[in-house]
């Protein structure tokens, strides 16, 4: 996936760039099922929005700030500051304030983290030393996405307002940091989310739907429900993928199990059962890659049933 992200700029021109980016048994696939309902859009850190009940603005680390604008769907200004430049962060600050734009600020995310100058060039500032590890992990991989997507650039801070999934975002030059263009900035944001918003209620829906029927050892409607999601084209960090890859992960697992089943059928030369096993699974489970494999399973076995030396059918 290729974000494209949006310069304004100080003149009326304006210049885009591109940036990499960095979805048993029945008791245990019972409580497996419960652990991927209660893992939905689990936060590790919460009350994270721009403005606190006392109405002053909250900002938050990158891991945090992240993970909160993608559960929610909601907008996320960035600021990454350098030391040198408190003027654009005052600025920024300032235009915040807005009452046009602080309104606005219910449903938008705050980020902010901070840059130094080195020998060696711009450098992130030290993590606090309060994080446990799974914490510096996440602060680090988003510090790193950042760094990719807005690089320190003319010794000036950088603000930047991004969708959730940091596919689109506008970074904003010192002098067009105004609340006109703060506003429009999160409003484009806001229908986007919009957009993604409705697709990800009727996902969840088909994944409920989905959850229940291999619950109830219903594979071939499981497949054929999470094939309904393909629709909705997700970009890959959406949460809902991650839910629905862990469903697929159980189904793999029930077809290598039907799968091993006829092969041992084939090894003790009942040929005519492991046929009929084969042709079972084929149906039960329509998933394209798993039914190429099993289609060249069942040519075998028919091969060794009329071919010389197949031997005589044993049931």
């Amino acid at each position: 996936m290729v974000p494209k992200v949006q310069i304004v700029s100080d003149g009326d021109s304006i210049e885009s760039r591109f940036a990499p980016l960095s979805g048993l048994s029945k008791v245990a696939s019972l409580k497996f099922l419960s652990a991927i309902f209660l893992s939905v859009f689990f936060l590790t850190a919460t009350d994270l929005y721009a403005v606190s009940d006392e109405g002053e603005l909250k900002w938050n680390r990158p891991g945090q700030a992240l993970d909160q604008s993608l559960e929610k769907l909601f907008p996320v200004i960035v600021l990454l500051a350098l030391e040198s430049d408190e003027e654009t962060t005052d600025k920024l600050a300032n235009v915040l304030e807005d009452s046009s734009v602080k309104k606005l600020l219910s449903e938008v995310v705050l980020l902010r983290d901070k840059w130094i100058k080195t020998d060696k060039g711009w450098q992130w500032t030290k993590l606090p030393a309060n994080l446990d590890s799974g914490q510096r992990k996440s602060e680090t991989a988003s510090r790193q996405l950042l760094e990719r997507l807005i690089g320190a650039s003319g010794g000036k801070s950088v603000v930047a307002i991004f969708d959730p999934y940091l596919q689109k975002g506008t970074v904003l030059t010192p002098s067009k940091l105004r609340a006109s263009n703060i506003r429009k900035a999160i409003r484009a944001t806001t229908k986007f989310c919009d957009g993604f918003r409705r697709s990800r209620e009727l996902a969840g829906k088909l994944l409920d739907k989905a959850q229940m029927q291999v619950q109830d050892m219903q594979n071939a409607s499981a497949l054929r429900t999470l094939a309904g999601l393909e629709r909705f084209r997700f970009p890959d960090n959406e949460p809902l993928l991650k839910r629905r890859s862990k469903l697929m992960e159980l189904l793999e697992e029930r077809w290598k199990k039907a799968r091993f089943e006829a092969r041992e059928m084939e090894r003790s030369n009942r040929l005519a059962a492991a046929a009929a096993r084969l042709e079972e699974i084929l149906k039960e489970f329509p998933y394209p890659e798993w039914e190429k494999e099993i289609r060249e399973d069942i040519g075998r076995v028919w091969r060794r049933i009329q071919g010389p030396g197949g031997g005589t059918p044993n049931r």
